[in-house]
């Protein structure tokens, strides 16, 4: 293989990238569009669910209340 060949088949290899690349971000682009455009639907809910589906009840102190006194409460309350 003589240079210009060489130099051929690197440029016919970095033009060959950067048009897959270009090709995969327009994909990936219409691809988020289309995601972002449906409506959001409610989780299916199952027949034999007992429990919800958080498994804890997180609860935040007031303004007015100390942390403190949000632990205390829970642990009074058995939880």
């Amino acid at each position: 293989m003589d240079t210009n060949q060489i130099l051929t088949l690197t440029v016919f290899v970095v033009v060959i990238t950067i048009v897959g690349t270009i090709a995969l971000a327009a994909i990936g682009y219409f691809a988020f569009r289309l995601r972002e455009r449906r409506n959001p639907r409610r989780p299916g809910i199952d027949e034999t669910m007992t429990r919800p589906y958080f498994f804890e009840r997180v609860r935040l102190a007031g303004r007015d209340e100390p942390h403190h006194a949000l632990l205390l409460a829970e642990d009074a309350d058995g939880d």
